[in-house]
């Protein structure tokens, strides 16, 4: 079931919000500015059944007090689902073993009924951690572009555009090796072939360049 929320209008990936209380999602809604749309869930099994669909999510906000069970038990299918997910428990419940619990999945938890700052912290959080995500998302792009130009022009092999690409991306040839299955010999044969075609001194040095290309 891929919901589309309460404002599934305003495009991009959502924050699921975990509650029984529509007040409550309201609430959440105003003081996230409205920035992203919402996915809301007033139950463990309709929760469950939104992770199990995988939206593309933001983030998550989880009550732990719902009708038909404890919202700490979604936890482990969020984190299954969506590792690096941030993920706030937010409850009115102040209890040491239910804030460990929660703590154990890597989640933040804040409790009710003052919740305003520390939401608004959460969702500043999560809104830097998009935008690296899209600039890096923009960079290799451009990366992609930068080596896939040069490599057109200068007639590089697929495996050697990979090896260019990785050095762009700051590897050493250990870490390149390792990223492509292949011995560091290798590398070092496919690093002598880019440079004999383009008549750069060094792969670093061509690696510079391409990276301030698509800096640029």
């Amino acid at each position: 079931m891929r919901g589309e929320g309460a404002h599934g209008g305003r495009g991009g990936r959502a924050a699921l919000v975990v509650d029984d209380e529509p007040e409550v999602i309201s609430t959440i809604d105003r003081l996230l500015q409205r920035a992203w749309p919402l996915v809301p869930a007033r139950s463990l099994e309709q929760a469950r059944a939104i992770v199990d669909a995988g939206p593309p999510l933001l983030c998550a906000i989880v009550d732990i007090g719902l009708p038909d069970g404890s919202g700490l038990d979604l936890l482990p299918a969020l984190r299954e689902a969506y590792a690096l997910l941030p993920v706030l428990v937010l409850t009115a419940y102040h209890e040491p073993e239910l804030i460990n619990r929660a703590q154990a999945h890597g989640v933040e938890y804040l409790v009710k009924p003052n919740f305003g700052e520390g939401l608004r912290s959460f969702s500043s959080r999560v809104a830097a951690n998009e935008a690296a995500r899209a600039a890096g998302r923009r960079l290799r792009e451009a990366v992609d572009a930068a080596v896939g130009e040069f490599a057109t022009t200068h007639g590089l092999t697929p495996r050697e555009r990979e090896v260019l690409s990785l050095a762009v991306g700051e590897l050493s040839r250990s870490e390149i090796a390792g990223q492509l299955g292949i011995t560091v010999h290798t590398v070092k044969t496919q690093t002598h072939a880019i440079l004999v075609k383009c008549g750069e001194a060094s792969l670093a040095a061509l690696a510079r360049r391409l990276r301030r290309k698509s800096q640029a």
